[in-house]
């Protein structure tokens, strides 16, 4: 994709983040957000983030566009 967007010039603008929230419980958290494009429907976004090591990464993620 990245490859594509160069050999085009194609500039992507990302989607306003409208809200999002954060719960942490100890060492996981699940954080969920509402985006809005610059045309279409809202995405919502869930993530699970994991703690190792001391650092954060996500473990899960889904992306669902809104009806």
């Amino acid at each position: 994709m990245i490859a594509e967007l160069r050999r085009t010039s194609t500039t992507v603008i990302p989607a306003e983040v409208t809200s999002m929230k954060i719960w942490v419980f100890g060492d996981a958290a699940v954080m969920r957000s509402e985006h809005q494009p610059v045309h279409g429907k809202v995405l919502h976004v869930t993530r699970l983030f994991e703690r190792h090591n001391h650092h954060w990464q996500i473990a899960f993620g889904q992306q669902t566009w809104a009806k």
